[in-house]
Parts: structure tokens; sequence; C-alpha cells
């Protein structure tokens, strides 16, 4: 089951830094047909994927790419992280374009 569709274009996953390995992990073994699945760390350069993982906390020195891309699916894992309006990732979050958000 192509999970994602066609048309869903690339993915971004944002969770806690916890969790980002693991989302790869499912992602890698779950998603039919395979995609291309980056993790983001603080510090490495941004490149080409289907699908981005990052984490909340370095959310922000990534904003140039991450609003640059047009998005076909933004995943917000562990949203209560985006709970202050005030806060750099959550500013960063909320200029992402995506055609749908989970």
């Amino acid at each position: 089951m192509n999970v994602l569709g066609e048309d869903c274009g690339p993915v971004l996953v944002i969770s806690p830094n916890t969790l980002k390995e693991n989302w790869r992990y499912e992602l890698e073994r779950w998603l039919s047909p395979r995609r291309s699945v980056a993790v983001q760390y603080a510090g490495k350069p941004w490149g080409p994927s289907d699908i981005h993982v990052i984490n909340y906390d370095i959310v922000s020195r990534y904003a140039e790419q991450i609003t640059s891309t047009p998005w076909g699916m933004l995943v917000c894992d562990e949203a209560h992280y985006l709970c202050n309006p005030k806060a750099a990732r959550t500013k960063a979050v909320n200029a992402v374009q995506a055609r749908r958000i989970l």
C-alpha cells in the first residue's frame, strides 16, 4: 500500500531529537514503494531527499531550506513542542507550506 501517494511530494517530519532515528527506521521499514529518508543533524548540510526528518531544537537553523521547499506533507510528532508562539521553532514551523499537515 502506498501510504503517501504518488503526488505527495517531499515530506518533512519534525520530532523530538530522541525519535529521529526511530522515524527513519519505521519509514524505511514500512514505506512502499521505498523513498529516500534523510535525518538532519545540527551543522550538517541540507541534502536532497524524499523525506526529511529533523528535530524541534534545530528546525529554526534550517528555516531557509524548510520554507523554500513546497512540501507535500508536514508531520509534527509531539506537537506540544510548538506551544510557545514566540519561540523560534514555532515561528519556523508555522512558516512551512505543505499540502497536508499531520
